[in-house]
Formats: C-alpha cells, sequence, structure tokens
C-alpha cells in the first residue's frame, strides 16, 4: 500500500501518565489497524493532545484529559451508518464485510475499553475522503515519575557535550518550533 503512518504527540503531557496498557493498547490496535485497512494509498495518523485537566476530587492525584485522534484519507463511512458503526458486528456496509473482511467488533470493544476509563469516542467522516475516530479519557498523573523521566530525559548524552544539535524532520507536519 502507498500509506505514509505518522504520529504527533503534544510536548505538553507529562511523562508519568498511568492507565491500563492492555486496554488501551487494544483500542490503539483496533483503531490504526482499522484505518490502514481502509486506506489503499494517502495517509494514517496517530495525534495526542493534552485537552485539559481531568475532574479531580480532593485528595487525589492531578489528573489530565487526553485526546486520541486516528485519522485517514481511506473509503470513509457513509453519515447513515455513523450512529452504528460502534455496534457489534456493525460495518460501514455489507460490501465492505465482503471487500476487507473482519468481524465487526473492534470498535465495539474500543468503545467499550473507552468508556471502562471514563472517557468517550466518536467518529467524523466523509466518504472517499476519510475518518477521524477520536477519544478522551482522563488519566492519573504520577508526579514523582513524572519528575523520574524528566530527569533521565534530560541528561547529557556524552556526545553531546559541549555541541549544538539541530534536529531535522522531515515531516511537515510537525512545527519545529513547538518542540
Amino acid at each position: 500500500k502507498a500509506v505514509s503512518l505518522f504520529f504527533v504527540i503534544d510536548p505538553n503531557i507529562p511523562l508519568g501518565v498511568k492507565g491500563d496498557p492492555t486496554r488501551f493498547r487494544q483500542i490503539l490496535l483496533n483503531l490504526l489497524g482499522n484505518a490502514v485497512k481502509f486506506t489503499e494509498k494517502g495517509e494514517v495518523g496517530l495525534s495526542i493532545d493534552r485537552i485539559k485537566p481531568a475532574e479531580e476530587k480532593a485528595g487525589e492525584q492531578e489528573a489530565i484529559c487526553l485526546r486520541f485522534n486516528v485519522s485517514d484519507t481511506g473509503i470513509g463511512i457513509p453519515e447513515s451508518r455513523l450512529n452504528y458503526i460502534f455496534e457489534p458486528f456493525m460495518q460501514g456496509d455489507k460490501s465492505v464485510a465482503r471487500e476487507y473482511g473482519g468481524t465487526g467488533l473492534g470498535l465495539a470493544i474500543s468503545k467499550s475499553y473507552v468508556e471502562i476509563m471514563g472517557g468517550k469516542i466518536w467518529v467524523e467522516s466523509t466518504v472517499g475522503k476519510g475518518s477521524n475516530f477520536i477519544f478522551e479519557v482522563p488519566f492519573p498523573v504520577d508526579r514523582k515519575l513524572t519528575e523520574k523521566a524528566n530527569k533521565e530525559r534530560s541528561k547529557t548524552l556524552p556526545f553531546t557535550k559541549n555541541q549544538s544539535v539541530v534536529l531535522i524532520d522531515k515531516d511537515t507536519r510537525r512545527d519545529l518550533l513547538a518542540y
């Protein structure tokens, strides 16, 4: 396939975010797998943004809300099917099941996991132009883990001592000044 894959992660997300890695991995595998399956050419991407502090209760640890957007330039989903796409055994239409295969369970499982984690998921799509599967989930942040990760991250590498380093990113989506 002539498909480019890109990832953009908000640099303001703390490194001490805690969550359920097994469920989270399954959500991303389902959404990214579908995006690649239904995209013959163009691109598939994942962007992760910190959107706001999550609601906190007195005495609990800090929490943030992250928005994940899995986008593609694939076949898209008809508007009439958008309300049903997260139902078990449902797909965009019957021809999709014949042509691409699958059980129609991945999105239902993803929705269930997102909701179990206290989040919400939805889709925005245009037939022939692609889809955006977006979900928002609150995550607790472990301050000690964040501090430890920041210290490890900011260590000077021996080959950079007293040197200037230039980062060049060939992906035009990234604004180098943001980093």
